[in-house]
């Protein structure tokens, strides 16, 4: 589908007291200055319809997770106690699938067609949640042009990085015409180098473009289980290696060791101005980002606003003290509405349509 085929209709009038935006973000658009950094929540809450959280529960109560809290976190740590780290981001994975082929089952825009083509993938090895996703049709972003993930996939980022652990976005870039993309994802732990063998070991020239974009996946993909960061102990490691990481000297387009590849690493420190979308600034997911690659490397990036959303309903005094704080300690500038909302206004900004 070409770029301008869908013209959207907006529908709501964002004040200039709550843009944020960068005087000349067409222009950082343009040069390739914008990457984003998309959350986790944008895929799930896609998936389960706003329901996602009940899912957890779900996964809690069949393991007999005895603690109050119930975030995918802390239900996996408390699965770790009693199976092995596979399993219990293994036993996270199908509780994602089960809990989809349910939704689905009860969904009169599932056919009966896909949704028997699902059941009986579901249990095939290396069948993902992404794979059934797709299959019982919730990816048809086609359709759905105001969607975050197809704004995102519309303009002409070169790089995306991605905390989500399913492949959503690269549906969307394969569905808005730009099949081209690499994707990989960064390998946190030591035992995960040999299997995640980069794109720029495989083609040294290779450097992404809005005509072949990469897809970096900081958390690991649910493609493979042993690649989730999604323990307390797995964000902990992770936040360890990948400030080992982002110190180390690179060699070529890989870091020494298993390290990030030099043009994501240079493009995180020193040569973006990151937008982040669909974070809970309370959730471990944008933590331990924050602390590891956003305020970590504050001193070392050019100075660039940042932005990241927050529910607009939210306490009005409480934001500003929040927008304080990360605009002075990681020049981060707080944007007051829903990714959506935010995905929307740049794609005027884009479109040159913005007032």
């Amino acid at each position: 589908m070409s770029q301008g085929t869908k013209r959207r209709r907006h529908r709501w009038v964002l004040s200039e007291e709550d843009s944020v935006f960068w005087s000349d973000t067409r222009e950082r658009i343009e040069r390739g200055d914008i990457v984003p950094f998309v959350g986790n929540s944008i895929s799930t809450q896609h998936a389960f319809k706003g329901r996602y959280e009940q899912t957890v529960h779900r996964w809690a109560e069949k393991i007999d997770c005895p603690w109050s809290v119930w975030q995918e976190v802390s239900v996996a740590q408390y699965s770790l106690l009693r199976e092995d780290e596979f399993s219990a981001r293994s036993s996270y994975l199908t509780c994602l699938k089960d809990a989809l082929l349910d939704v689905a089952q009860d969904d009169a825009a599932v056919s009966k067609k896909q949704f028997d083509i699902a059941e009986e993938n579901w249990a095939q090895e290396g069948y993902s949640f992404s794979d059934l996703a797709r299959d019982l049709g919730y990816l048809n972003f086609d359709d759905m042009p105001e969607h975050p993930l197809s704004v995102l996939a519309m303009l002409p980022f070169p790089i995306y990085v991605t905390t989500s652990y399913h492949r959503f976005l690269e549906t969307a870039l394969e569905q808005y015409g730009r099949a081209a993309y690499r994707s990989e994802f960064y390998p946190w732990s030591p035992g995960l180098a040999d299997c995640a063998k980069s794109v720029f070991q495989e083609n040294p020239a290779y450097r992404p473009t809005a005509q072949e974009p990469l897809v970096y996946h900081l958390y690991g993909w649910d493609e493979d289980p042993t690649s989730l960061v999604l323990t307390e102990n797995d964000y902990l490691d992770f936040l360890i290696n990948v400030t080992q990481d982002m110190g180390r000297t690179r060699v070529g387009g890989q870091a020494e060791g298993q390290g990030l590849p030099t043009v994501v690493a240079n493009t995180l420190i020193h040569n973006s101005s990151p937008l982040l979308l669909g974070y809970d600034v309370r959730a471990w997911d944008f933590r331990v980002l924050f602390r590891g690659l956003i305020a970590a490397k504050t001193a070392q990036r050019q100075a660039r606003g940042l932005c990241i959303q927050v529910p607009r309903e939210g306490n009005r005094e409480l934001l500003d003290l929040l927008g304080k704080y990360l605009e002075n300690t990681s020049k981060l500038k707080v944007y007051k509405g829903s990714p959506r909302q935010c995905m929307l206004e740049l794609e005027k900004i884009w479109r040159g349509e913005h007032g």
